[in-house]
C-alpha cells in the first residue's frame, strides 16, 4: 500500500554547529531510492519537517532504521501517516528546501516551492493530507 509519513523534529546542535546538508541529502537520496521512497525535507530555524512516501514496508524501514536512530535530531514526532493514492514528490528521492536561504534568492512562498516540486499528477489533484499538514507545520515554526 502506498503510504505517506510526515514528521517534525529538532536539530540537536543548531545553531552552534553547522548542518552538513550535502552529506545528509546524498545518503538519504541513495537509501530512499533503494527503498522506493520519495519525499521532501524542509529545514527552518532548527526544525526538520519531512514528508516521506512509498510502499509501507520501505517507508517503515527508512523511518525505523535511519530517522529514529539519527543522533543529529531529537523530539521526533509523527504528525500524519496514512494511505495515499499517488505520490506528491515522485520525482524526488529527497527534495529539499531551506526557506531562510531560499528567500534571499527567490521571493516565492514555501507553498509555491512545494507545489512546483510536486509531480504533475499531484499538482492536478487535491494535495494529500501530509502536504497540507507540512505546509501548516511550516507556518507554525517560521
Amino acid at each position: 500500500m502506498l503510504t505517506e509519513l510526515l514528521y517534525i523534529s529538532e536539530a540537536v546542535e543548531y545553531p552552534a554547529k553547522p548542518i552538513d546538508f550535502g552529506h545528509i541529502l546524498s545518503r538519504a537520496r541513495q537509501r530512499n531510492s533503494d527503498a522506493g521512497v520519495t519525499g521532501m525535507l524542509i529545514f527552518h530555524k532548527g526544525k526538520f519537517i519531512q514528508l516521506l512516501e512509498g510502499m509501507s514496508q520501505g517507508l517503515t524501514g527508512i523511518y525505523n532504521d535511519y530517522i529514529q536512530t539519527d543522533p543529529r535530531h531529537k523530539s521526533i514526532q509523527v504528525v500524519a501517516q496514512g494511505a495515499i493514492h499517488a505520490r506528491s514528490f515522485g520525482a524526488w528521492s529527497m527534495g529539499f528546501a531551506e526557506p531562510a536561504a531560499m528567500q534571499a534568492s527567490m521571493p516565492l512562498s514555501l507553498e509555491k516551492v512545494i507545489y512546483q516540486l510536486m509531480s504533475d499528477e499531484a499538482q492536478k489533484s487535491r494535495p494529500s493530507a501530509g502536504v497540507v499538514e507540512m505546509t501548516r507545520l511550516y507556518q507554525q515554526v517560521r
